[in-house]
């Protein structure tokens, strides 16, 4: 089948079952991109690689009573069609969940006995351009007060997309609450996504911890909640501080040279100059910097190499010995 008309096809599903979702919501919807399985037997199908029903979602339905939706994309599923049945009739899922096959023309679907349990695995791949049904999940997830989960196997990121759709949301408070992509938190998203390892983090009230959504002072307040989050916060400001030197230093380097530079952020232009890109560097470092002194990561030695890079960053020359080259590398090596 074409690529145009395989979208066509996708886009006819999903418009059948989002009907069907808006009419009949669960309180907590599991989505998996790209999650069909590596292994085709269950000695190697251990619950590291289990995107089907992982451990994450099975902790939800062993601590409470919620009911649960599993939809999953992936055009390998077919070839995985024998094993879906096997994994599905396995003896843990059996006795845990009394789950039942329903097949259907279009997808195939498993159904717990109480119908409290509804996973419908999707022989077909998911489009950038069906992005639409990310927006109506989020829609009837905020309006039913539900939650929801989206997570990525194929190696594409969510963050960028997340934030698109908080950003256009009106209720931004409930949205950081309920709806959640990428459970690794912007750190592991791939396909070998360890699934033990990762899993959202929660509130005493059971709504998400959402971190790539909090403001700098909001992750600042959660230090010393659970070691997990410290490192996940860890991981992503190391990352923010790197890009950030990364960006704004190789303009301060084009602008030396006078080659029109990338305007990070809208915050200079090429009319800038070089000592006003870098009091922006700074200024735009300070909150990563701030995260990662709160995790006892900013050494006084490490402290006193910051001061000293600012300091005397007039000291080091496009041709000169130090090197404005060497004085980006202290600076993004530092963590």
């Amino acid at each position: 089948m074409e690529d145009h008309e395989s979208l066509q096809f996708s886009n006819l599903v999903l418009e059948s079952i989002n009907n069907y979702f808006q009419v009949n919501p669960r309180e907590y919807t599991y989505v998996g991109i790209g999650s069909a399985p590596r292994f085709t037997n269950l000695h190697e199908f251990t619950s590291r690689y289990d995107q089907i029903m992982p451990e994450f979602v099975r902790d939800i339905i062993k601590t409470t009573s919620k009911t649960i939706r599993i939809i999953h994309f992936d055009p390998r599923f077919e070839q995985a069609y024998t094993f879906m049945l096997e994994y599905f009739e396995s003896s843990p899922n059996n006795i845990a969940y009394n789950l039942e096959y329903n097949p259907s023309e279009e997808f195939n679907q498993w159904i717990s006995k109480d119908h409290r349990i509804e996973i419908t695995i999707l022989n077909i791949s998911f489009y950038e351009q069906q992005n639409w049904f990310y927006q109506e999940l989020i829609t009837t997830t905020l309006s039913n007060n539900y939650q929801l989960v989206v997570q990525q196997y194929t190696g594409c990121g969510l963050q960028e997309i997340f934030k698109f759709f908080f950003e256009k949301n009106s209720n931004k408070a409930l949205f950081k609450q309920k709806i959640l992509f990428d459970i690794t938190y912007d750190s592991n998203c791939h396909c070998d996504t360890d699934m033990t390892v990762y899993k959202p983090y929660y509130d005493p009230e059971g709504n998400f911890y959402n971190l790539l959504l909090l403001t700098g002072q909001e992750l600042y307040n959660m230090f010393g909640i659970h070691p997990d989050i410290d490192i996940r916060i860890q991981t992503y400001y190391i990352k923010e501080y790197k890009y950030i030197v990364n960006t704004i230093h190789v303009d301060y380097r084009r602008k030396m040279q006078n080659i029109p530079i990338a305007n990070y952020k809208n915050l200079y232009d090429n009319n800038s100059t070089l000592d006003q890109i870098m009091e922006i560097l700074y200024n735009e470092l300070q909150p990563s910097i701030m995260c990662l002194r709160g995790l006892n990561l900013v050494t006084p030695e490490k402290q006193q190499i910051l001061n000293e890079l600012f300091q005397n960053y007039k000291d080091y020359g496009l041709n000169t010995n130090p090197s404005v080259y060497k004085w980006t590398e202290r600076l993004y090596n530092l963590f």
